[in-house]
């Protein structure tokens, strides 16, 4: 696991900015993006990591990617359904689920 990293495939970054959470094992990496409040979530946060998960896909590397938010799960998922950006690959992890994190996936 590691801090404000940026995620590589074959030498191609799989996003702009690094993430603020990866756990990198060989078989199932995982990125986490941490706001501290829904008014974080916009279209440019969700692309990033839509795009990060196809240029994984195209070095055949499943990659989960997730949301932490840092407010209620009903605040993130008004924010989230009013974005038109493509979500469905992306976890949520809300303060509600923050216990959880460490036992399952997003």
């Amino acid at each position: 696991m590691r801090r404000e990293r940026r995620v590589l495939f074959d030498g191609v970054p799989a996003e702009i900015h690094p993430y603020d959470v990866t756990v990198e094992p060989p078989s199932k990496p995982e990125v986490y993006d941490c706001k501290w409040g829904a008014r974080g979530i916009n279209a440019d946060v969700l692309n990033q990591l839509d795009d990060a998960q196809s240029h994984a896909a195209d070095e055949d590397i499943e990659l989960t990617v997730a949301l932490v938010v840092f407010d209620a799960r009903r605040s993130a998922e008004i924010r989230l359904d009013r974005s038109r950006a493509r979500r469905d690959r992306t976890g949520l992890v809300a303060l509600e689920d923050l216990d959880e994190l460490g036992t399952a996936a997003p």
